[in-house]
């Protein structure tokens, strides 16, 4: 650590500063919060989606799945913590998703990057945001509507919103995204 091979993400957790590709901050994500997916702002914001870059890592974590038929809990799932964690390597958000909005939508090329760590592509960070946004157990306000959505794979926005149940939520947001657009104040300030 002195020599400044590994760098501190926080106690008995590091990033080793020599792995190649190098190491990021968003990759200890799982390490604090077990079946995160990092995902929402940082990924829109990494992609060129989001107006603003973000430094915070912020993730979804998946909330335990809904009982069986027969009333019983499933086994082995905890209820996820949420919120903020600060680390030596930044800020990590973690929000809960419910089990089947994680796990059960979509191929899983839809739904993650090709990456050494659980990373949603854009498209799901989007859709995630969304749905959070939209849903009173969340304090998430719903995307702002400056996003280039251009930079979206659409066919995939699409198939992943009808597998999240969002398709009806989706097209009220570009609707509002459409009259946001057309406003005389965002077409003066469009390049």
């Amino acid at each position: 650590r002195e020599a400044g091979l590994l760098k501190t993400v926080r106690r008995g957790l590091y990033l080793n500063a020599l792995a190649q590709p190098p190491v990021q901050p968003d990759e200890a994500a799982s390490y604090i919060a077990r079946g995160a997916i990092v995902s929402l702002q940082k990924v829109l914001g990494d992609a060129g989606v989001l107006n603003n870059f973000t430094s915070r890592i912020t993730c979804v974590v998946a909330l335990p799945p809904e009982k069986t038929a027969a009333g019983k809990a499933s086994f082995g799932y905890a209820r996820p913590s949420t919120g903020q964690v600060k680390t030596l390597a930044g800020i990590y958000t973690f929000q809960a998703l419910p089990f089947d909005l994680i796990h059960k939508v979509g191929a899983l090329d839809d739904c993650l990057e090709r990456l050494p760590y659980q990373r949603a592509t854009p498209e799901k960070a989007f859709l995630d945001w969304l749905y959070l946004g939209a849903t009173p157990r969340s304090h998430m306000t719903p995307p702002p509507f400056d996003l280039d959505l251009a930079l979206l794979n659409q066919p995939r926005l699409q198939r992943l919103a009808e597998g999240m149940d969002l398709t009806r939520a989706l097209h009220q947001w570009l609707a509002g995204k459409a009259a946001y657009d057309a406003a005389p104040g965002a077409q003066r300030n469009a390049p």
